[in-house]
């Protein structure tokens, strides 16, 4: 007979590796930043998994305790610093730059540049938003090739795509429409 897994493990659906996850309270959800927190248990062993969930959920309940301390007390969570960005001070900048050119991160991204200035390799695209890309898109498909379908210009923008698809419906009910793409 199989024993119940505790309350908060469970098995991945597609994988079968054990998961941890406890819910955050509602009133706590903004000072956590989540609503659930999960951690895979990384084994398909129940056993195993056994041993290592109750650590677990204990530092699950600490990080839901220290939020309640916080909202108690009136101060933030402590803030994970991996994303923070350091403004160094003039007189530290070229020591600086000196470390992180002879570390193998700089070696990399100096090659990766010096291939780019070649023409070797292509630099890294600028993240795009979707009006953009829709924009552009309007630009190089439609009036590229069929200018009478575009009413406004590309950078007055459509309020929306319906706008768009309605004006390529109408042009579709003329019959001296071209369909060959």
């Amino acid at each position: 007979m199989k024993m119940a897994l505790p309350r908060g493990m469970y098995p991945h659906p597609k994988t079968g590796v054990y998961w941890v996850r406890k819910d955050v309270p509602r009133d706590l959800q903004g000072l956590v930043g989540k609503t659930s927190l999960k951690l895979t248990l990384g084994t398909k062993d129940r056993r195993k998994a056994d041993a290592l969930f109750h650590d677990v959920m204990k530092q699950f309940v600490a990080q839901i305790d220290a939020a309640k301390t916080a909202k108690a007390t009136g101060k933030s969570m402590p803030t994970d610093y991996s994303n923070v960005v350091i403004e160094i001070e003039p007189q530290f900048q070229a020591g600086m730059k000196a470390i992180y050119e002879t570390s193998p991160q700089g070696q990399i991204a100096k090659m990766r540049e010096e291939l780019a200035q070649a023409g070797l390799s292509k630099p890294k695209r600028e993240a795009v938003s979707m009006k953009a890309l829709f924009e552009r898109w309007i630009v190089i498909r439609i009036v590229g090739e069929k200018p009478s379908l575009l009413r406004r210009s590309p950078s007055q923008g459509f309020a929306d795509q319906n706008q768009f698809g309605v004006h390529l419906y109408e042009d579709r009910q003329n019959p001296a429409h071209d369909y060959r793409q």
